[in-house]
């Protein structure tokens, strides 16, 4: 225990850090949770099936691409009510030169398309929720 998962070249840990960091994801009151590397091929496969979920929508936000052509920035935290949750924050290989510091700090964008988006994932229950892929600008 306590080892860093083995993580792939485009996926990062970034940890909730301090209480009142996350407020505005997790809620307040969440604790900082550290992933394991199980938690991340969980959160990998649920991810892919996101997208397989998109295919077969009307406005397939992934238009195109594919869950391998994002680098993923995961933060776990245990939420306000108790629950395990993974915050996966996204943005496109091409995109990488523009996040010099992507593997300790969130990518964040304004616009940027299928590019960039993030989705949340309940650990516990293994069910996904609020994807948020950005417009165009």
């Amino acid at each position: 225990t306590g080892q860093l998962p083995d993580l792939k070249e485009n996926q990062t840990i970034i940890p909730a850090g301090d209480v009142g960091t996350f407020d505005w994801l997790f809620g307040k009151g969440y604790k900082q949770w550290t992933l394991t590397e199980k938690d991340i091929d969980n959160a990998e496969k649920l991810i892919k099936v996101c997208f397989e979920n998109q295919k077969t929508s009307a406005g397939n936000k992934f238009y195109k691409r594919k869950p391998e052509d994002y680098y993923k920035q995961f933060v776990g935290a245990v939420n306000y009510k108790g629950e395990k949750t993974i915050w996966v924050n996204c943005f496109c290989r091409k995109a990488k030169d523009d996040f010099e510091n992507w593997k300790t700090e969130l990518a964040v964008v304004k616009d940027g398309g299928n590019c960039f988006f993030n989705i949340t994932i309940n650990a516990d229950n293994n069910e996904y929720y609020d994807l948020n892929v950005n417009g165009n600008g």
